[in-house]
């Protein structure tokens, strides 16, 4: 059986201070990564002779993500939750649902995670989605309507990327993003 080596921090260019800091803040992101386990633990999910209505799995849900923003706040760590479509989850499926999840939440570390497969199928307009989203997109996914090569499907790109630049202002903590 192989032994990992645990992670450790460049020593030498860390103060006494620095070095405290840098050790929090991993005990932190451990301590995050332990809730979002135990949380994924208690999760029951439905079988053939159980079957959960999508309140109580939502409920199920917002509390594994409570769990989570708690020891995640303080560790510096974001969530960022997937939209997926009908076919995949019966949760999250639209821009507009995240928002709302998020807002019930109560968090200012949980953000949404886009991609255009899954926009295509559930959201109206994508481009009117993600400037709905705003600065609460955390992470996109670029993807063709059929998973094929980009530019070989029905996905209006120069659309989606427009409204991208436009939901997601430059910060010193976001990218510029440009075409």
């Amino acid at each position: 059986m192989a032994f990992l080596r645990p992670a450790t921090f460049p020593v030498k260019i860390l103060t006494s201070s620095s070095k405290a800091s840098a050790f929090w803040r991993l005990r932190s992101r451990s301590r995050a990564i332990s809730a979002a386990k135990s949380s994924a633990a208690s999760f029951s999910p439905p079988t053939a002779n159980m079957t959960l209505s999508d309140s109580e799995g939502l409920g199920q849900q917002r509390s594994g993500a409570d769990a989570c923003c708690r020891e995640s706040e303080v560790g510096w760590v974001t969530i960022n939750l997937e939209i997926v479509n009908r076919f995949e989850s019966n949760l999250l499926n639209t821009a507009a649902q995240g928002l709302a999840f998020i807002r019930d939440a109560g968090s200012d570390n949980i953000y949404l995670h886009l991609d255009t497969f899954h926009m295509n199928i559930e959201e109206a307009d994508p481009a009117q989605a993600i400037l709905l989203t705003g600065d609460r997109l955390g992470y996109f996914h670029v993807g063709e309507s059929h998973r094929g090569y980009l530019g070989s499907g029905t996905i209006d790109f120069p659309k989606t990327f427009d409204a991208l630049v436009a939901a997601v202002p430059s910060s010193p903590q976001k990218p510029k993003i440009s075409r």
